[in-house]
């Protein structure tokens, strides 16, 4: 599974769940961080493809199929422990 998140530099909101996500990957369960920045080309065209509406969203894929979906706000540590432990 990853975790994709889409923000931007300026944003610091966007900043605080990328290093939310990044604790609870390092602490508590590993797991694959992307960010994408919506201010490059890259990020805008992942935005565009993932149907992003606002910035920051955070999207919980599973082999390129969408999990769950958090718009202008983080996952708590134990929607993602309930999401992400073994079936």
């Amino acid at each position: 599974m990853k975790l994709l998140l889409f923000g931007k530099e300026s944003c610091e909101v966007c900043k605080n769940i990328k290093e939310k996500l990044e604790h609870y990957s390092n602490k508590y369960q590993p797991i694959e961080i992307i960010y994408y920045d919506v201010e490059t080309v890259d990020g805008l065209t992942e935005c565009a493809y993932r149907s992003v509406p606002d910035i920051p969203t955070v999207i919980l894929i599973d082999e390129e199929k969408e999990i769950r979906r958090w718009v202008q706000s983080a996952p708590t540590f134990a929607e993602l422990d309930e999401l992400l432990k073994p079936k």
